[in-house]
C-alpha cells in the first residue's frame, strides 16, 4: 500500500511499490518502442545522417559516392522560426463576478518566472522536438542548488527520456494517469541526489532494454539482485522518476470560529482523513469545555492527488511522496499529429524521410553513371594505324595531326566509344523526389522565403497562410501546452513563491520590484495571447500606428512605444523623459501646443490634398467634355464625306 506523503515505508511496502512502478514503466515504455526507434531516426535525418549502416556498406561495395543534400533541416528550421517570431504569453483572469480584468501582478510574476528560467528558448527547443518526432517535453520546477528559497526553472527534456501512460490518446496526453522519465547520470551524482540509498539500489539497466529483444527473453531478469557487485563513481546508472495521480478521500471543512475554508498544513485547500478526524475531536473537546455545541461543517469528497517516486534497481526515495506540483504533472508535453492505430504521435519528418532517401539515391546514382561512363576514347582494330604509341599520344591533342592507315576510317576500323545515356525520365524522377521533400509537409516556397517568381505581396501572403493552416495542428498543440504550463506556473507562484520575495514587474513607470505575497483563494482562468514583444506583432502594429504617432496624446504614445523597433533601453529612456515632461505643467502645455500645431498642419495638408483632388477632377471632366465634342465633329465629317454630292463640304 502507498502511504501518505513522505512517511517511510516498510521494506515490504517498498518492494510492493517498486514492483508496481517497475511494471507500469515497462508496460508504458514497451508500448512506444517502435516510436522510439523512429524518433531516433527522425533526429538523425534532421542532423544530416540519412543513410543506414547497411546502405552505406552497399554503396561503398559498389564504389558509389555517398551523397547527402539535407533538405529536411531548412524546412524544420523554417517551422521553428515561425514559432520564434510569433511567441505567445499567458495572462491570468480572476474568476469572479463582475467585469473581468487580467491580474497584472500574477501575469507579470509569470513573465518574471519565465525570464528567470529562459523559458522561451527552452520551449522553442521542445517545440522543434515535437515538430521533428511528434513529442516535445519541458519540466517546470524550483531549483534549490543555487537558491535555498527555490529558483524558478523551466527545462527542455529529451523526448527519448520520457514515456507516458500507454492508454492516453488526447492531444498533449491530457488524459495520462502517469508519466515517467529515465535519466542516466554518473553514480557519484546519483549518490549525491540520494545519499541514504544503498549501492544495490542503483543500476537501472533494465529500464533501457526492450522486452522481447535478443538476450532478454525473461523480463524478470532485468532486476539484478547481485549483492556483491561494485559500481564505480564514473559508471552510468539510470534513475527513473514516475509521477502519477490517485483518487483519495479528502474533506472540505469550514473553520468553526471564522467560517472560512480550512487549509491543510501542507498548503492544500482540503483536509486528509487523519487531519479531519483530529480537528473534529478538538472541536468536540472545545464544545464540552464551553458547555455548548460548536457547529463543525465538513463535506467528504474524492480528489486527485499527485505523487511521485524515484527508483532504479530499488526504491531510492522513502516511497510515494507528494508531487512537486499540486494538481498537475511537472512534466508537460507538446504533441504534433496522432497515429490512431499505434497510439503514438509523429512529426513532420516521418513523411519527408522517403523522398529524402530517394533524392539522395538518385543523386548518388547519377554521379556514379557520370563517373563510370565513357568520356572519350576510341575503338580501334589492330593494323588501323602504323604507330600505335604515336596515335595514343597525339589523339587527345587538338594541335596535333594523327595519322592512320589508308582506308581505316572509311572501313570503320576506328570508331569513338559510345557514351552512356541516362535512363529516360531520370531527371524528372530526381526532381520529383526533391520537390516531394517539401510537398509532403505542406511547407511551400513562400513559407521558406525561396519563391523567386515575381508575384504580388498579397498573393505571397495568402500562400504563406495556406502553409500555416496545414501546420495549424502543431501550433494548436503549442497553444494547449501554454495553457497547461501556465496552470503549473500558477501553482508554483501562489503556493511556493508567494513568500514575500521581490519580483520584477514592468509597468507604465518602468521596471520595479515588488514583494510577491500570497493572495486570497481566487481561481484564475489562463488566457493565451500573442506576446507584444514578438517580431511579427511589433512590425504589424508599428506600421499601422507610425503615420498617426505624433498626433496622439503622450499617454498613448508611451503605450505605443512598446511596439516600436527601437531597442528596449531606448524605449525605457523615452518613457522616462515623457513621464518627466508630463509632470511639468509648462512642458505639458508646450506638448499640447506642439500636438495642436502637428494636428493643424496635418489637417491643412489633408484640406490641400482634397482641394487638389477636386480641382483635378474638375479639369478631368472639362478635358473629357472637350474630347467628346471633338470626336463628335470628326464623326460628323466622316458621315458627310460618304454622302454623294457632299464630299469635301466643310
Amino acid at each position: 500500500m502507498i502511504e501518505e506523503d513522505n512517511k517511510p515505508l516498510s521494506s515490504t511496502g517498498k518492494e510492493e511499490l517498486f514492483t508496481k512502478l517497475r511494471g507500469q514503466y515497462r508496460k508504458d515504455r514497451d508500448h512506444a518502442n517502435d516510436w522510439r526507434d523512429e524518433a531516433e531516426e527522425d533526429f538523425a535525418f534532421v542532423a544530416g545522417d540519412q543513410y543506414s549502416k547497411e546502405d552505406k556498406e552497399h554503396l561503398q561495395d559498389q564504389l558509389r559516392p555517398i551523397i547527402t543534400f539535407n533538405r529536411i533541416d531548412p524546412i524544420m528550421r523554417s517551422v521553428s522560426g515561425s514559432e520564434v517570431t510569433a511567441r505567445q504569453e499567458v495572462k491570468y483572469m480572476p474568476r469572479e463576478a463582475g467585469d473581468a480584468k487580467a491580474n497584472d501582478l500574477l501575469t507579470q510574476a509569470a513573465q518574471w518566472f519565465r525570464d528567470q528560467s529562459d523559458a522561451e528558448d527552452e520551449e522553442s527547443d521542445a517545440f522543434l522536438d515535437a515538430a521533428i518526432c511528434g513529442m516535445g517535453w519541458t519540466e517546470t520546477r524550483l531549483d534549490y542548488d543555487d537558491n535555498e528559497d527555490g529558483a524558478p526553472l523551466i527545462d527542455r527534456v529529451d523526448s527519448l527520456q520520457m514515456c507516458y501512460d500507454h492508454n492516453a490518446s488526447k492531444k498533449n496526453i491530457q488524459d495520462a494517469r502517469r508519466v515517467h522519465r529515465a535519466k542516466q547520470v554518473t553514480y557519484s551524482e546519483a549518490k549525491e541526489m540520494f545519499p541514504k540509498a544503498e549501492m544495490s539500489d542503483f543500476g537501472g539497466e533494465w529500464a533501457n532494454i526492450k522486452v522481447g529483444s535478443e538476450g532478454t527473453t525473461d523480463p524478470e531478469r532485468y532486476y539484478s539482485e547481485e549483492s556483491d557487485r561494485r559500481i564505480k563513481d564514473e559508471d552510468m546508472v539510470t534513475i527513473i522518476e514516475s509521477q502519477w495521480w490517485e483518487r483519495e478521500t479528502r474533506y472540505i471543512a469550514a473553520d468553526p470560529m471564522t467560517g472560512q475554508r480550512m487549509e491543510s498544513p501542507s498548503g492544500d485547500n482540503t483536509l486528509t482523513a487523519e487531519e479531519h478526524t483530529k480537528i473534529k475531536e478538538r472541536v468536540e473537546m472545545l464544545s464540552a469545555a464551553m458547555g455548548q455545541p460548536i457547529p463543525f461543517k465538513s463535506r467528504k469528497i474524492r480528489k486527485k492527488v499527485y505523487k511521485r517516486a524515484f527508483y532504479s534497481d530499488g526504491m531510492l526515495s522513502n516511497g510515494a511522496e507528494k508531487g512537486p506540483c499540486d494538481g498537475h504533472f511537472s512534466y508537460q508535453a507538446i504533441t504534433c499529429f496522432r497515429d490512431r492505430n499505434k497510439g503514438t504521435f509523429y512529426g513532420l519528418v516521418r513523411a519527408m524521410k522517403d523522398p529524402q532517401r530517394w533524392a539522395n539515391k538518385w543523386m548518388s546514382q547519377m554521379l556514379h553513371i557520370m563517373n563510370t561512363s565513357a568520356k572519350g576514347g576510341v575503338l580501334m582494330e589492330e593494323g588501323a594505324v602504323k604507330d600505335q604509341r604515336e596515335f595514343e599520344d597525339s589523339y587527345s591533342r587538338t594541335d596535333a595531326v594523327t595519322y592512320v592507315n589508308t582506308g581505316a576510317i572509311a572501313g570503320g576500323k576506328i570508331q569513338p566509344k559510345p557514351q552512356s545515356q541516362f535512363p529516360t525520365g531520370f531527371y524528372q524522377m530526381m526532381e520529383f523526389a526533391v520537390s516531394s521533400v517539401r510537398d509532403v509537409t505542406g511547407v511551400n516556397l513562400e513559407m521558406l522565403g525561396m519563391r523567386e517568381a515575381n508575384q504580388a505581396a498579397s498573393l505571397e501572403y495568402q500562400r504563406r497562410q495556406s502553409a500555416m493552416n496545414i501546420l495549424a495542428g502543431l501550433f494548436d498543440g503549442l497553444r494547449r501546452y501554454r495553457k497547461n504550463q501556465g496552470r503549473v506556473m500558477l501553482e508554483y507562484i501562489t503556493k511556493h513563491l508567494s513568500d514575500g520575495r521581490l519580483v520584477k514587474i514592468v509597468g507604465e513607470k518602468g521596471a520595479q520590484y515588488v514583494p510577491l505575497v500570497k493572495q486570497a483563494n481566487t481561481e484564475f482562468d489562463v488566457i493565451v495571447d500573442e506576446a507584444t514583444q514578438t517580431v511579427n506583432q511589433k512590425e504589424q502594429v508599428w506600421e499601422f500606428i507610425k503615420p498617426m504617432f505624433m498626433s496622439v496624446p503622450p499617454q498613448i504614445q508611451m503605450i505605443l512605444l512598446d511596439y516600436s523597433p527601437l531597442p528596449a533601453t531606448v524605449v525605457e529612456e523615452l518613457k522616462q523623459a515623457m513621464s518627466q515632461m508630463m509632470e511639468s505643467p509648462e512642458a505639458a502645455q508646450a506638448q499640447q501646443m506642439k500636438q495642436k500645431m502637428v494636428t493643424d498642419e496635418h489637417q491643412a495638408k489633408m484640406m490641400k490634398m482634397q482641394s487638389e483632388t477636386v480641382e483635378n477632377a474638375t479639369n478631368a471632366r472639362h478635358n473629357a467634355a472637350q474630347e467628346a465634342k471633338l470626336q463628335q465633329e470628326i464623326n460628323l465629317q466622316q458621315i458627310m464625306a460618304t454622302i454623294p454630292g457632299l464630299g469635301g463640304v466643310q
